[in-house]
């Protein structure tokens, strides 16, 4: 069952197409990219194949894309442009507003990765060591019991 729950990639690498497939010993090459051309048009056909080969017994697929990144493409417009564009400023305030999207992603990484149990058990610890644990729960316990007679439920 372990196999029905994997990541399939589609990447362009240099000029050709490929899928990585986490099942599979290495890259599978695709085909060759023209200059200039879209490479998600490309892999379009591709993808659809393998959707349609499971589509009568799958219906839960995530499509994902791996691009440049969009900070880094805005930095080559702004880079490219000159003082006084019109261009200019709408670029450099689409950067800004990646940074920031960026930098809250990363905050949110972090929250996500880091270990909180120490500090909830110090909590729990010190919430009973203050003889505050025990009449939290019984609070907690009695806003449960005045959300169901309520019939909002417990939340």
């Amino acid at each position: 069952d372990d196999d029905l729950y994997h990541f399939i990639a589609y990447v362009p690498v240099a000029g050709k197409l490929y899928e990585l497939d986490g099942l599979k010993p290495g890259p599978v090459l695709l085909g060759e990219l023209p200059q200039g051309a879209d490479w998600l048009e490309a892999v379009a056909p591709a993808i659809q194949a393998r959707i349609e080969r499971y589509s009568q017994s799958e219906i839960r697929f995530n499509l994902m894309a791996i691009t440049a990144s969009r900070a880094d493409e805005l930095r080559k417009q702004i880079a490219s442009l000159a003082e006084g564009d019109a261009a200019l400023a709408e670029r450099r305030q689409q950067l800004a507003v990646e940074e920031q999207k960026l930098a809250r992603w990363k905050a949110e990484n972090v929250r996500r990765k880091h270990n909180y149990l120490p500090f909830l058990i110090n909590l729990l610890k010190v919430l009973a060591e203050k003889q505050q644990l025990v009449p939290l729960i019984d609070a907690a316990k009695e806003r449960q019991k005045q959300r169901a007679a309520a019939g909002g439920g417990a939340k």
